[in-house]
């Protein structure tokens, strides 16, 4: 199975939505501009936004948030990324505020539930600052329900616009099951769709279904040769 991007509808959703977080934040003065985008696992939130974030290099921060983050070594790393400088943490926070009121870079944080444990909250509320002092445009992207671990701190909860990303489409796993080295007929791409609707669950059938047609030397995927390939067990 050769796998290339997709432009599948949280794609499109996560493109456009960042897009107009950008043109918002020009009619800002001073406030958060914050969102969250949470969604169910195989729904290809990190693939779709790594390609959101590669098309737009220049103008975007992507990081994956790590267990092992502090506030100041979060700091210390938007310091490195922004250029910014300062004898403590303090003025190095605010040079980087400096920066970005220029700069305006959207900062993407991937896997935003790490950082809502215990008291790394403290680290999102680091973005909320950096947000309400310079307008830029911080998103979230997590798991379904991590919203709901906000509340606790509404603060800022009621700061951030939150949209549930949708399920795949039946055009988006018939995309990616086209990707496949062996042709997989329609009707057997809709048995995959209703069953798993899930870019991970699809690509372990679809290459156990490569497995089966080089076994048997097949190069067509028919109902018969699905159930067959026992692939669903």
């Amino acid at each position: 199975m050769n796998i290339s991007f997709i432009e599948s509808s949280n794609y499109i959703l996560l493109k456009e939505a960042i897009n107009e977080l950008k043109a918002k934040e020009k009619e800002l003065m001073s406030a958060a501009n914050m969102a969250l985008f949470e969604g169910t696992f195989g729904t290809g939130k990190t693939w779709a936004i790594e390609r959101v974030a590669m098309e737009q290099e220049n103008s975007i921060v992507y990081w994956v948030a790590s267990d092992t983050w502090t506030k100041s070594s979060v700091i210390k790393k938007l310091a490195e990324e922004l250029g910014a400088s300062g004898a403590n943490t303090a003025e190095l926070f605010e040079d980087i505020c400096d920066k970005q009121r220029v700069e305006q870079r959207v900062i993407i944080i991937d896997e935003v539930e790490r950082i809502l444990l215990g008291d790394k909250h403290k680290i999102a509320e680091l973005f909320r600052e950096l947000s309400d002092a310079t307008s830029c445009v911080v998103v979230f992207i997590g798991m379904r329900g991590v919203g709901l671990k906000w509340k606790k701190w509404d603060h800022y909860h009621s700061r951030l616009q939150i949209t549930k990303l949708s399920e795949n489409t039946f055009e988006d796993i018939k995309a990616f099951c086209e990707m496949s080295d062996v042709e997989i007929e329609p009707d057997v791409i809709l048995s995959i769709y209703k069953k798993y609707n899930n870019f991970r669950l699809t690509k372990r059938v679809v290459e156990g279904l490569e497995k089966f047609c080089d076994e048997e030397r097949l190069d067509v995927v028919d109902m018969k040769t699905y159930k067959l390939s026992k692939v669903d067990r």
